[in-house]
């Protein structure tokens, strides 16, 4: 699955504290540095990289309408 531009919140193994912004900012996924890490930038123009393999540090956010 391609992940690059989804949008992104902190996940159940965040430990970073508040380089996200704080809880709830948003970010977006820019690349993939490889199978455990991902690359995002948050909306308050941080970039920096983050686990997603056996640990993550994100959840992807979905913003669409429910039904």
């Amino acid at each position: 699955m391609d992940l690059v531009g989804y949008r992104v919140i902190r996940g159940p193994d965040w430990k970073w504290g508040k380089q996200d912004g704080g809880e709830g900012h948003l970010g977006t996924v820019r690349n993939f540095e490889s199978n455990q890490e991902v690359v995002v930038v948050w909306d308050n123009g941080t970039a920096a990289n983050y686990r997603c393999s056996g640990v993550y540090d994100l959840r992807i956010y979905d913003s669409s309408p429910t039904g």
